[in-house]
C-alpha cells in the first residue's frame, strides 16, 4: 500500500513538474534545450558536480555498511539533491549571465522540497 501511495504521488508531481516547467519557460522566454540531457557551464562546474556525485557514492557506502551510521541514508539522498542542485543553480547564475536557466533550476529545488513536505505530512498523518 505504501508503494502505490508513493509511486501516485510522485506521477501526480512528474505530471505536475513538467506542466509547470513548459508555463515557466514559456513566460520568461527560457529556451527548452536540445539534444543532450544537461551540459555543463564550463570545467569546473563539471567537476565539482563529479565530486559531489563521488562523495555521495562514499558516503552512501560507508553508511550502508556501518554498524552504526552517523546519518540515515534517506537524508543523504536529500542533502544530496539540494548540495547538486544548488551548486548546479549557482554555477549556471554565476557564469551565465544572460541565461535564466538557473531559476529552472532553483524550481526544480523547490518542487523537490514540495514533494518531500508531502511525504513527511503524510506520514505524520499516518496515510502511508
Amino acid at each position: 500500500m505504501f508503494f502505490i501511495k508513493l509511486v501516485g504521488i510522485f506521477i501526480v508531481v512528474v505530471i505536475l513538474g513538467v506542466l509547470l516547467d513548459k508555463l515557466l519557460r514559456k513566460s520568461l522566454k527560457i529556451e527548452t534545450p536540445k539534444g543532450k540531457i544537461y551540459e555543463h557551464v564550463n570545467t569546473f562546474h563539471k567537476w565539482g558536480e563529479r565530486l559531489v556525485i563521488t562523495l555521495f557514492l562514499i558516503i552512501v557506502a560507508y553508511a550502508s555498511f556501518s554498524r552504526e551510521p552517523i546519518i540515515e541514508i534517506k537524508y543523504i539522498f536529500f542533502i544530496f539533491y539540494l548540495v547538486l542542485y544548488s551548486f548546479r543553480a549557482w554555477m549556471e547564475w554565476k557564469y551565465t549571465k544572460n541565461e535564466k536557466e538557473y531559476i529552472i533550476t532553483i524550481y526544480s529545488i523547490g518542487l523537490f522540497l514540495f514533494f518531500i513536505l508531502i511525504l513527511v505530512w503524510l506520514e505524520k498523518i499516518e496515510f502511508l
